[in-house]
């Protein structure tokens, strides 16, 4: 083991597809027991990490023991081998997200900005594995579309790893489509060509899928849907996971009577996970009382977090976990 070669990245970065030996969840490492310090935490080393290490289980100092390494919930899990017991390593070391990000984008070759950022953390959201080949041309293809770069990335991204070819004006349609929330769409045609790119999407469940909708009224006199008064309109999407067609995110955007609502599920083993949300023009005791009745809903086991409704827009890959721990073992 060579402690000297050894940093962990404890922040948002995974090290997919750059050069180096990396640990990743399951791989086997080296446990050894510094110290104690009390309340069930112990001084350690991890990988040859100096990290702080929680076991209701009592350990002893100057002990060695290999374990696996898995990382959830913004801490690393350590399972000793051969053994049902867990303990919890919390990393020391700090880095800011940009930091940790350059340093990626500095060992693909690429410069950083917002268009590349974004395409790395669509790229860990589809399970692929980072190329700095098609990041370019994502990123170039995307800068085509003047204001809208950021959206046309996600779903450039998206038709590359469907294989469907599209023409310009198709992106575009698509783009103006899934923009609810744009004035100018009021102006849309809706006309069948419209949904060209869209319905090549969808039939490929593979990863993403978009299913937009609106919000009419009903005539309950005459019992029927009053179409010509629309109410509202919104976008469905569900992301499927790369093998299984299991549903890994559920995100909802809509406009209804000129409120703007935003809501992201993220499923784990077919139970939900998380829940975030951005509705327009709430003050944060609103926040705090939307929060409570969701909890009543769904259960309190399920994270649920107000965010910005930028974070949350599109597929809102900006949600993605991004951990590296590199390693000499």
């Amino acid at each position: 083991m060579n402690p000297n070669g050894v940093v962990i990245h404890f922040n948002r970065l995974v090290g997919n597809g750059i050069q180096g030996q990396n640990l990743q969840n399951g791989s086997s490492v080296l446990v050894r027991v510094a110290a104690y310090k009390g309340n069930g935490v112990y001084e350690g080393f991890v990988a040859g990490v100096k990290v702080n290490i929680s076991s209701q289980k009592q350990l002893q100092i100057g002990q060695s023991f290999p374990a696996k390494i898995y990382v959830k919930d913004g801490l690393i899990q350590l399972q000793m081998k051969d053994s049902v017991s867990n303990f919890t390593a919390g990393v020391q070391i700090s880095d800011s997200k940009i930091e940790v990000l350059n340093t990626l984008l500095n060992n693909l070759g690429l410069s950083s900005n917002p268009v590349i950022s974004h395409i790395l953390h669509q790229m860990k959201q589809l399970e692929m594995k980072f190329d700095s080949q098609i990041i370019n041309k994502i990123k170039n293809l995307s800068l085509k579309f003047k204001g809208k770069e950021i959206p046309a990335s996600e779903l450039l991204l998206i038709l590359h790893e469907k294989n469907i070819d599209f023409s310009d004006s198709d992106l575009l349609n698509l783009l103006m489509l899934l923009d609810v929330f744009n004035n100018d769409n009021d102006s849309k045609s809706g006309k069948k060509d419209d949904y060209t790119l869209l319905n090549k999407i969808n039939n490929n469940c593979d990863n993403w899928i978009f299913l937009p909708f609106e919000f009419v009224s009903f005539d309950k006199t005459e019992n029927k849907i009053d179409d010509s008064e629309k109410l509202g309109s919104g976008v469905l999407k569900i992301l499927f996971t790369k093998t299984g067609n299991l549903v890994k995110q559920v995100n909802i955007e809509c406009l209804y009577k000129s409120v703007e609502y935003v809501f992201v599920i993220l499923f784990e083993c077919k139970k939900c996970k998380n829940v975030y949300f951005n509705i327009s023009n709430v003050n944060k005791n609103e926040i705090v009382e939307i929060i409570n009745v969701l909890n009543r809903k769904i259960g309190n086991n399920v994270k649920i977090e107000y965010k910005s409704k930028e974070i949350l827009l599109g597929t809102a890959c900006e949600l993605e976990d991004f951990v590296n721990v590199e390693g000499s073992v």
